[in-house]
């Protein structure tokens, strides 16, 4: 779990971060991100029932959280990051979701080697 100051949990932050942030997809998950104001890291993370069962979709948000948990210190601060997992999750190792995450951070420049 995400300690509170890195996490992103209000309905307005979601949509401010939809609305004006930059899109990136890939094949497991949808990657928004916004630079903010107030110069911390913020990350939320949400899967839709078109996923599957309660279940199912909270398996998906444990395994990208923990994939952005071993790179947290990493990844660049000043920016509001939200994941949406996609239904080709479901049956994923989560080694696999971490390394497309990895890579998409870097290749956005979001994340410091």
């Amino acid at each position: 779990m995400l300690k509170d100051n890195y996490r992103l949990k209000k309905n307005k932050d979601f949509r401010v971060v939809y609305q004006n942030g930059k899109v990136i997809p890939s094949k497991y998950f949808v990657l928004y991100y916004k630079p903010n104001s107030s110069k911390s890291l913020r990350i939320g993370f949400s899967a839709s029932k078109k996923i599957g069962n309660s279940i199912v979709r909270s398996r998906a948000k444990r395994i990208l959280r923990e994939a952005v948990r071993k790179h947290l210190e990493k990844i660049t601060v000043g920016f509001d990051i939200i994941f949406i997992a996609r239904a080709r999750i479901k049956g994923i190792k989560s080694t696999e979701v971490e390394n497309i995450l990895v890579n998409l951070l870097v290749k956005n420049k979001l994340l410091n080697r």
